[in-house]
């Protein structure tokens, strides 16, 4: 993944107004790049985005769909409130499960989903700290999602 320049990357998240991108943007269906700066703007961007998602009444929302195509993500789901820079879901149970998934980014929309019950993950805070964490249930299912909306996938092209 390509790395952007410090303060091409900060300008870009400092100046970035919000607006929720809605299917067929190109801009879901492409692949983020890996945050490398850690920075004040980075943290300000994702507090903004979780804020953002709240007021949307998401409980999962991934950079691309605001329009910045960076590994972020924020989750608010049964007591989980995270920011995940750069996740990646190092082991997965074998169990998995299929439930109706919706996005933001395709309002008004449900999809039958597979996807694993339980993940272990590892990923960095804004402040740039090492995250390694489970999730079960509907916070594995939210991470698996958003993961996805950095691969530029969307639940249209997982329906099952």
């Amino acid at each position: 993944m390509k790395k952007m320049t410090l303060n091409r990357f900060t300008a870009k998240l400092q100046h970035k107004n919000l607006a929720l991108r809605f299917y067929p943007d190109q801009v879901l269906r492409k692949n983020s790049s890996l945050v490398h700066t850690f920075d004040k703007a980075l943290q300000d961007f994702a507090y903004k985005m979780f804020s953002f998602m709240q007021k949307s009444k998401g409980i999962g929302l991934a950079a691309p769909q605001v329009g910045i195509l960076y590994r972020i993500i924020t989750i608010d789901s049964e007591g989980m409130e995270k920011f995940l820079i750069n996740p990646e879901i190092i082991n997965s149970s074998s169990d998995k499960n299929t439930e109706q998934e919706g996005c933001l980014s395709l309002p008004d929309q449900w999809y039958n989903i597979n996807r694993f019950l339980e993940l272990e993950v590892k990923a960095r805070s804004p402040e740039g700290k090492k995250l390694h964490f489970n999730a079960q249930g509907l916070n594995a299912r939210i991470i698996q999602h958003e993961i996805d909306h950095l691969n530029g996938i969307l639940i249209c092209d997982k329906n099952v």
